[in-house]
């Protein structure tokens, strides 16, 4: 928390550390990168054109 004093810094044991300020954690949300429906999708649709590839190939082959 920000009220919490640390005394010695807890990686070598020194004393006299002091806080640094960090900038905080920003999401855009009007920005959408690839949504995982969308990534699931192609990746369903892609395997269904894989798939009838084959099926046309099986039943254009003859067996003994």
């Amino acid at each position: 928390m920000i009220s919490e004093r640390q005394e010695d810094c807890s990686e070598c044991g020194l004393p006299d550390i002091s806080k640094l300020l960090t900038k905080p954690l920003y999401f855009d949300k009007k920005v959408k990168k690839n949504a995982t429906g969308e990534v699931t999708k192609k990746y369903i649709d892609d395997n269904k054109r894989i798939l009838e590839d084959m099926k046309k190939e099986v039943k254009g082959e003859t067996y003994d």
